[in-house]
């Protein structure tokens, strides 16, 4: 077992199998009211989900929610 790892799961023939939502507005903190659709929960920061409307796994970073093929690029100012 990793020595910083919570939980390890090692298996030649098993996965993990994550929550399943169809579409985003079965996310947590959908909101249609909103503009961009969401409520911003930054406690909820770290979530994952199935979609299988986008058939990827999305996270959800505080504020929305991302893809997690999705490439943001970030640009740190010296």
């Amino acid at each position: 077992m990793h020595p910083r790892a919570v939980l390890q799961v090692e298996h030649n023939t098993k996965g993990i199998m994550l929550p399943v939502v169809e579409d985003h507005t079965e996310l947590p903190n959908y909101n249609a009211a909103h503009p961009d659709l969401y409520e911003n929960k930054p406690e909820d920061n770290g979530l994952i989900f199935y979609s299988k409307e986008l058939k990827d796994v999305v996270k959800y970073d505080g504020y929305r929610w991302i893809s997690a093929t999705e490439k943001v690029l970030r640009i740190i100012r010296t």
